[in-house]
């Protein structure tokens, strides 16, 4: 059992046992956490009572269930919070497609049109050829050839909006 002397450490002023058993480099990481520590110590009485209603401490067994009980809930968190998350390029070609079948006049568009005229995020031409590139290559926009002509004038760089869409960004 994790008895007050047994091993104990003090964190952000406050004295915590620690098991001697644990690897040291995972305890580190773990413990630099107050709130994952606060947490495990949490799931550690809960497992202790659990098992036994009158437990009068929290076994080594108990603290290291809760702490792998822990890190799992976290790692959980962080790999859902990541799934979640949308690129910022993603949201932009998204943003450029909303701009381009909802607002914009033209069945062709070009670089400069989106730079000067589109979404704000995409006022910068390494940005808006970013976002176009990506609606290109899931079939929002369709590359027309070198030369053709557009609002009356020949253009090295143009696209044909496919206004059925292609897959979804």
């Amino acid at each position: 059992m994790i008895q007050s002397g047994d091993g104990h450490a003090t964190l952000f002023g406050r004295r915590l046992a620690v098991h001697l058993m644990v690897q040291p480099a995972v305890a580190r990481a773990f413990m630099a956490d107050r709130m994952a520590a606060e947490q495990a110590a949490r799931i550690a009485g809960v497992l202790a009572l659990w098992r036994d209603l009158d437990a009068p401490a929290v076994t080594a067994q108990d603290m290291g269930n809760g702490i792998a009980l822990a890190q799992f809930y976290l790692s959980e968190a962080v790999r859902m919070a990541d799934a979640a998350t949308v690129s910022q390029e993603i949201d932009r070609a998204e943003a450029l497609r909303h701009w381009l079948l909802a607002s914009w006049p033209h069945s062709e568009v070009m670089a400069r049109d989106v730079v000067r005229l589109g979404p704000n995020p995409l006022r910068e031409s390494p940005k808006a050829r970013a976002a176009l590139g990506i609606l290109e290559r899931h079939g929002w926009l369709a590359p027309l050839d070198h030369g053709t002509v557009v609002r009356g004038a020949a253009r090295a760089e143009v696209w044909r909006i496919v206004k059925g869409g292609g897959d979804v960004v």
